[in-house]
């Protein structure tokens, strides 16, 4: 038996672009089905899109918190945003920081992990 060519990931390019190249492809794929239909996966595209260039999620110079930015953005309360950002830092998919939080070209996202962060209810 033959078995399937595993996809290549990028190695190189900008970290949020293959952030969301990531997201939108081999992990997309792999993420379990509860995840991809809930809010966490939008607030995932939402950090994307707060994100540098470098894949750095800063706080703002306004003292806005990310929580409530990110919340605005995957219609969501501060509190469960913060249960999404234990998640996917769980997960592998972004790391903490000194400054605020940056997103995590992680290979291999342990899934499982995020779905400990996230019971059935707070998933959505």
């Amino acid at each position: 038996m033959s078995s399937s060519p595993t996809p290549a990931l990028p190695s190189a390019g900008i970290i949020a672009d293959v952030w969301r190249a990531l997201l939108t492809g081999p992990w997309a794929r792999d993420m379990p089905v509860s995840l991809r239909r809930s809010r966490f996966l939008v607030a995932l595209y939402g950090a994307a899109g707060l994100a540098d260039d470098c894949g750095r999620v800063a706080d703002p110079l306004d003292g806005e918190p990310l929580t409530v930015r990110l919340g605005r953005a995957c219609a969501a309360s501060p509190e469960t945003v913060a249960r999404y950002l234990a998640a996917a830092t769980a997960a592998g998919l972004l790391t903490e920081r000194p400054d605020g939080w940056a997103l995590s070209t992680a290979a291999v996202p342990v899934w499982t992990a995020a779905l400990a962060h996230l019971t059935p209810g707070e998933s959505r």
